[in-house]
């Protein structure tokens, strides 16, 4: 077992990014991507509350073979938003609405 998995490094770094960003006002959501084939991270990223919303097949080559991944994120602010959406939000801050 290597010395990371060991000391829980990445369960450590996962919940301070984690802390920071729900501390941020600007970080609404975290997305990410994990190999399917990944379970320890697969069990992290679900412990902190992360939920699969997709997959990718044959998302990236590697070792010589195509690699599925899982689409995972984790919701940081409210379902129910006030009326300013992000959209509306970015279009404030930028002057020009997002596509």
């Amino acid at each position: 077992m290597s010395v990371l998995r060991k000391g829980r490094i990445g369960d450590q770094m996962l919940a301070y990014l984690i802390e920071w960003a729900r501390q941020t006002s600007s970080i609404w959501k975290i997305n990410l991507r994990v190999r399917v084939d990944n379970l320890s991270a697969l069990h992290l990223y679900e412990k902190y509350g992360f939920m699969r919303e997709g997959s990718r097949i044959r998302e990236f080559y590697l070792h010589g073979q195509f690699v599925d991944v899982f689409l995972m994120g984790l919701q940081l602010a409210p379902l129910d938003l006030p009326s300013c959406t992000k959209s509306d939000q970015f279009t404030q801050t930028y002057g020009y609405s997002q596509v």
